[in-house]
C-alpha cells in the first residue's frame, strides 16, 4: 500500500508540469463564446467586440455564437455544461445571472455554482420606446392613454431584464397592459417600429438610434436619474419614485476553468476596457464602464440576485 501511493505521488508529480506547460500554451486554438441572445443589439455587438479585441490579445480568434431564447436560459445552460478548458466562454447579463433565479422555478444552471467570472463590463440602464405615432410624449401621458385602455395596450419583451421593466411599469405605475413575450429583443423592436405593438423596452443606446431615425419614440430611461450619456431623456425615477433597473454584461467561464487561465482572459479583458476606443464604443451603446476583476464580479451577482428576488416578489411577477 505504501509503495503504491508513493508510485501515485511520484505521477502526480510528473503531471504538474504537463498541466502548467498546457495552460501556458493556452490559448492553443479558437475560443468560443456562446452568447445566450439574439444577434443585432448592443449585448451582442458589445460582445462581438469584445470578443474581437480580447481575440487580439490572446493570440487567438474567441468566435462569438448566438444562442438566444427563454431570456438567455438556453445558451447560458448550454455554456454551464461545456468543458471547462479555457475554450467555452458565455456572456452573461444580470438577467441570464440573476433575474432568471427568480423568475424561473426550475433554473437548470446555477449562476454562481456553475460559473467562474472573468470579468464585468460594463452597465446601463433600459429605455421605454413606444411607437412613434402613439398619442404620448412622455411618460405621464403613456401611463394616462394606458389607464384608459386597462389590458389593451401591448408591451413587448424579450429578456428577464425587460421583462421586469415592464412589471415595474405596471406596479409603479398603476396600469394594467398587455406583455408580449418575445424570443429575443430584436423581433419586439421590429414589430413596435412595424406598429403592431404599442411600447417595448429596449436598450439604451439600441433605443436612441432608433428615436434619432424617427422609427420609435423614447419616454424614459429605467433609472432614477438621468444618464450623463443621454441627458435629455427623462428618467422614470422623475415620475415614479423608486422605479430603477439598470442591467451589467460580463464573461464567464464554466465552473472548474482552471485559474491561470481564467486571469489571462481577465488580464486580455482589462486592456480592452483600458483603452479610450472602448469606453467611447461603450458610450454609444449607452453604457458606463464597470471593468470588475472576477471576485469583484461574483460579488456583483451573488448581491443582485437578492435584489431581483426582491424586485420579482414587490412587482408581483409570476415565476415560469
Amino acid at each position: 500500500m505504501q509503495r503504491r501511493h508513493f508510485c501515485l505521488f511520484l505521477s502526480t508529480i510528473g503531471l504538474a508540469p504537463t498541466l502548467a506547460l498546457a495552460n501556458e500554451d493556452y490559448p492553443a486554438r479558437a475560443i468560443t463564446m456562446i452568447v445566450p441572445f439574439g444577434p443585432g443589439l448592443s449585448t451582442d455587438a458589445i460582445a462581438r467586440y469584445m470578443a474581437d479585441e480580447m481575440g487580439k490579445i490572446v493570440g487567438q480568434s474567441i468566435v462569438v455564437e448566438n444562442r438566444a431564447g427563454a431570456g438567455g436560459t438556453v445558451g447560458s445552460q448550454v455554456a454551464s455544461r461545456a468543458t471547462p478548458n479555457g475554450y467555452n466562454l458565455v456572456f452573461v447579463s444580470n438577467g441570464s445571472h440573476a433575474g432568471n433565479v427568480a423568475l424561473f422555478k426550475n433554473l437548470p444552471y446555477d449562476p454562481i455554482k456553475d460559473f467562474t467570472p472573468v470579468g464585468a463590463i460594463s452597465a446601463a440602464p433600459w429605455a421605454l420606446a413606444v411607437r412613434p405615432d402613439l398619442p404620448a410624449k412622455d411618460v405621464p401621458e403613456f401611463l394616462r392613454y394606458a389607464s384608459e385602455r386597462p389590458g389593451a395596450v401591448t408591451v413587448a419583451h424579450g429578456s428577464a431584464s425587460s421583462r421586469a421593466c415592464v412589471a415595474l411599469l405596471e406596479t409603479k405605475g398603476g396600469i394594467d397592459v398587455n406583455d408580449i413575450p418575445y424570443k429575443s429583443l430584436q423581433p419586439a423592436m421590429i414589430d413596435v417600429e412595424a406598429k403592431r405593438l404599442d411600447a417595448c423596452f429596449l436598450p439604451l443606446g439600441v433605443a436612441i438610434m432608433a428615436h434619432n431615425a424617427g422609427k420609435l419614440k423614447v419616454l424614459a430611461i429605467t433609472a432614477q436619474k438621468r444618464s450623463q450619456l443621454a441627458p435629455d431623456i427623462p428618467a422614470m425615477g422623475e415620475y415614479l419614485p423608486g422605479y430603477e433597473l439598470v442591467s451589467w454584461i460580463g464573461i464567464m467561464a464554466p465552473a472548474g476553468t482552471p485559474s491561470d487561465i481564467v486571469q489571462k482572459l481577465h488580464s486580455a479583458m482589462a486592456t480592452v476596457l483600458s483603452n479610450p476606443k472602448t469606453v467611447e464604443k461603450l458610450a454609444g451603446f449607452g453604457h458606463d464602464e464597470l471593468a470588475l476583476d472576477p471576485s469583484q464580479f461574483a460579488e456583483l451577482v451573488a448581491a443582485d440576485i437578492g435584489r431581483w428576488k426582491q424586485l420579482v416578489h414587490d412587482a408581483n411577477i409570476p415565476q415560469q
